[in-house]
């Protein structure tokens, strides 16, 4: 749990195999946020055989989500990897073992989401020579997204793990009480299209909108003080709360302000909601931080927090996805929490064994 500021992180190299663009990241247990800018008067840019700048045609085991911020990308996709028989996440398209039939070309400007699923093929270039966008990527333990390399053992495991969420996603299919964007295949989405409603009733009234891939979801969330009062103090924000996924706040507009306690493991509670004089243990709350524009607040899973602003907010939210648990009122469909509490419990054995190791 920190909060991270843009400025202040060194710039790299992202993914060389395949694009020489640099950004600034910020790695979480299974989230990766990445801030790259594309510039043709940057040297490093240059990244395509054809001149433009962007990726060449790759594909990667991590989900990844694009956030458009300034500029247009082009991105067409191919079909999953599994289709051309390759082994490497480099692609030539005149030595696929299965023709790779790339689609059309889409467009995604300022205020558009381009989502790419695991193990899809896929390229991209920045129509004028320039971008900027926040790229968010799910995390593979042992799987580095610098250079594309597995640790051994990684890759077996990962694919065994991969699998078995494959399988609770088919078993515990979302439900949620609004219209909403599931986003199956690679796509753009605008977000003026998708219906804004309420995020997190059990602790926040604020409202935004949301899309959600198999393994990230993505939501665009405003409070306002004259909307958003649930919290006991009169001010817009969340109540105490914990919650299972991985959370990243990015800071658009506005001011956060937030505080947070321990692992709710440690305090034995059963609920995601807390009352702080009735928890077992200590809840040992930090003191308050703040977080403005250019800012990233990262609340890992299972971490109780609690938030407010001044008068209002923007940010984009960031979370992992988990099958059979509900983001909007926090409830668990039958057997999902267990299924989850196993597969979580592996994740962070994996996390454990295959250690991030990075030229940065």
């Amino acid at each position: 749990m920190a909060i991270y500021k843009w400025e202040e992180i060194k710039e790299t190299m992202i993914t060389p195999g395949y694009s020489i663009t640099k950004g600034k990241s910020i790695i979480g247990n299974m989230l990766l946020l990445q801030r790259v800018e594309f510039d043709e008067g940057v040297a490093h840019c240059q990244g395509r055989a054809d001149g433009n700048i962007g990726a060449a045609f790759h594909y990667h085991p991590e989900e990844q989500i694009f956030i458009i911020l300034k500029g247009t990308m082009k991105a067409r996709f191919g079909g999953s990897v599994k289709d051309v028989g390759s082994e490497t996440t480099h692609i030539n398209l005149d030595e696929a073992a299965v023709p790779i039939s790339p689609g059309e070309w889409q467009s995604a400007s300022p205020g558009e989401v381009c989502r790419i699923p695991a193990y899809t093929l896929h390229e991209v270039y920045w129509e004028n020579r320039y971008g900027l966008a926040y790229s968010l990527k799910s995390r593979i333990p042992g799987h580095s997204w610098y250079d594309q390399s597995w640790q051994p053992g990684a890759k077996d495991a990962w694919e065994k793990h991969f699998e078995n969420f494959r399988i609770m996603n088919d078993k515990f299919k979302e439900t949620v009480p609004w219209d909403k964007v599931y986003l199956n295949n690679g796509g753009i989405v605008k977000w003026d299209a998708i219906e804004e409603s309420m995020i997190t009733p059990g602790y926040s009234i604020a409202r935004g909108k949301s899309m959600y891939g198999n393994m990230l979801l993505l939501q665009r969330v405003e409070f306002s003080d004259d909307v958003s009062c649930i919290r006991p103090d009169g001010k817009a924000g969340a109540n105490f709360h914990y919650h299972p996924e991985e959370q990243m706040f990015i800071i658009v507009e506005g001011t956060m302000n937030v505080r947070f306690g321990s692992a709710v493991n440690s305090v034995g509670a059963e609920t995601t909601h807390f009352d702080l004089n009735k928890i077992q243990g200590p809840v040992a709350e930090t003191e308050w931080l703040s977080a403005g524009h250019g800012s990233v607040i990262h609340i890992p899973a299972y971490t109780l927090h609690e938030a407010c602003i001044d008068k209002y907010l923007l940010v984009y939210s960031a979370k992992t996805r988990i099958p059979g648990h509900s983001w909007y009122d926090e409830s668990w469909q039958p057997e999902a929490q267990n299924a989850w509490s196993k597969h979580f419990e592996n994740f962070t054995a994996m996390n454990e064994r295959f250690k991030e190791t990075l030229p940065l």
